[in-house]
């Protein structure tokens, strides 16, 4: 996975892609967000629901090592650039898509 995004493409969540951008919301700190986090960014209860499985997914899948997350600093200018990257193995991959349906 490229970037949150895509991440969020992914979920069918791809309206909040802005938001996440316009608050600085990367792979770096995502593990971070609370449910009150993204009712400040506006999100809706269900999409939170939704979001909150799957930041704890993504963070099953590095803990098992389906997944890696790493992230890298760039100097421009006299800003520092934070940029975090996460790549699902191809079985991280099929973990998370042949689940159950609940």
């Amino acid at each position: 996975m490229k970037d949150i995004a895509e991440w969020l493409a992914s979920l069918d969540l791809g309206e909040y892609a802005q938001r996440f951008a316009e608050n600085a919301i990367d792979f770096s700190v995502i593990r971070d967000l609370t449910e009150n986090d993204l009712e400040k960014l506006g999100v809706l209860l269900g999409h939170r629901r939704k979001m909150l499985r799957a930041i704890a997914e993504l963070q099953e899948l590095v803990r098992a090592g389906l997944a890696t997350a790493h992230s890298q600093r760039m100097v421009v200018g006299r800003r520092v650039i934070e940029i975090a990257h996460v790549k699902i193995t191809e079985a991280g991959r099929r973990a998370l898509t042949d689940k159950p349906t609940q």
